[in-house]
């Protein structure tokens, strides 16, 4: 400051910030995390294999395709603004259209409302106001079984995160598009309005 005019300044950070398509991002990272774990096969012995009858005196086992296991998070304490809750609702029905499976929504501020097999925003119901502590829907998903592929969580990142990296795939959607640091073991997608 003092020894940069601030019309200089204000045009080096648009033309120096690099624009990114969040939405574009966004559907990016959950597609792949989607495609790695339903691209998975595991041998079944619970149906028999389709040609198993060539093998007269062996039980073949068939190939299995997981469905994956989706969580959602959505920040629901008092400093999320009603634009941000419906933003945050809008982008999980692009998630849901996108993916054609059952999502578990978590709204999560101080406490925590589980939503299970939500196929369309109208389902979600958006309770709290209060405080902010998005460990508790972590540990909820810790808790699921059978255990989730992919946990998204859209928050305005003002919250504590757990210290240890979860077992399943994490996406943070930051709805203020600020600078706040997110965890290491995740990948962060900033929006911006």
């Amino acid at each position: 400051r003092a020894n940069v005019p601030a019309g200089l300044e204000r045009w080096a950070d648009t033309v120096l910030t690099p624009q990114v398509n969040w939405r574009r991002e966004t559907t990016h990272a959950i597609r792949s995390f989607i495609v790695e774990a339903a691209g998975m096969v595991n041998y079944s012995y619970s149906r028999p294999a389709r040609r198993a009858s060539i093998y007269p005196d062996f039980v073949m086992p068939s190939l299995r395709r997981p469905i994956p296991r989706i969580g959602c998070q959505i920040d629901t304490s008092g400093s999320m603004s009603d634009n941000n809750e419906s933003q945050a609702v809008a982008e999980v029905g692009g998630l849901l259209r996108v993916l054609g499976v059952p999502v578990i929504v978590y709204a999560t501020d101080a406490s925590l409302t589980r939503m299970s097999n939500v196929f369309s925003p109208k389902q979600i119901r958006l309770v709290g106001g209060g405080g902010t502590d998005m460990r508790l829907g972590f540990d909820q998903a810790l808790r699921e079984r059978p255990g989730l592929d992919l946990f998204i969580t859209i928050t305005d990142m003002a919250t504590p995160w757990p210290e240890e990296k979860p077992p399943f795939r994490t996406v943070i959607v930051d709805v203020t598009g600020g600078d706040v640091e997110g965890p290491s073991w995740a990948k962060v997608i900033r929006v911006k309005s």
